[in-house]
């Protein structure tokens, strides 16, 4: 069975239980905090001696808020950032996670939006919880992770479908079910809300950068999901 084919299973097979919750979380997570501190090439490494594909690979919201958890106290108490899978290619200007995929627009950053860079970079999260570029000489912990690994959360808002004009659709399609809808917006990388309308069958995906306060007006042929969103930095 595929990454993708076993995501998908694990996903219809939870996906049930978000027909009666107002709440739902699809899949799971893979990430171990090495105690090590090395450099970023060495933790990748070492990494992959415990059997982990590399550095973690934080392409969602809900990835990146756990990477948080897990290393909270360490970060804290030590004030030292964690390193994790994603790079900035200097020579075709992409900064793209370990896994080949994107990074979104809505990640946190320490110093601002990414910028151009002569020279190719990591990035590690910062002790206070944005991300950094760095050159990777300075010795880190490292979060190791599997890239197929992931998970979703839901807020399900039953009977009402956005009515906020800065949301940017992501994708339309025509759906089966229900679930298949839940299902397509957490396997996308940058789909933070979706809305399944049961009378025309389709499923809208929206893309990062939802405002705070999303408004929603009444449709009981809707339901609307709305995953977590990157931490802001600086906070509000």
């Amino acid at each position: 069975m595929t990454c993708l084919k076993l995501v998908l299973a694990l996903c219809l097979a939870t996906c049930i239980s978000l027909l009666q919750l107002p709440t739902g979380v699809v899949c799971e997570f893979d990430f171990f905090l090495s105690p090590n501190l090395t450099s970023v090439l060495e933790g990748e490494r070492q990494c992959r001696e415990r059997g982990y594909d590399g550095l973690a690979v934080l392409n969602t919201p809900e990835a990146y808020l756990y990477a948080l958890e897990i290393s909270e106290e360490g970060r804290e108490l030590t004030g030292i950032g964690i390193d994790v899978g994603l790079r900035y290619y200097a020579d075709n200007k992409s900064l793209l996670w370990d896994d080949g995929s994107l990074a979104a627009s809505d990640l946190p950053w320490r110093d601002g939006p990414p910028r151009k860079f002569k020279k190719d970079k990591f990035c590690r999260i910062y002790h206070e919880g944005p991300l950094l570029y760095h050159n990777g000489r300075n010795h880190k912990r490292s979060l190791c992770g599997n890239y197929g690994a992931k998970e979703a959360r839901f807020s399900i808002v039953k009977g009402s479908e956005p009515d906020t004009p800065e949301l940017a659709t992501l994708v339309e399609i025509t759906v089966s079910s229900y679930l298949s809808c839940v299902v397509r917006c957490s396997v996308e990388n940058f789909c933070r809300a979706a809305v399944f309308k049961s009378d025309l069958f389709t499923c809208k995906l929206f893309n990062p950068n939802l405002p705070l306060n999303i408004t929603y007006r009444n449709n009981p042929l809707a339901t609307t999901f709305v995953r977590p969103r990157y931490p802001v930095w600086p906070p509000p």
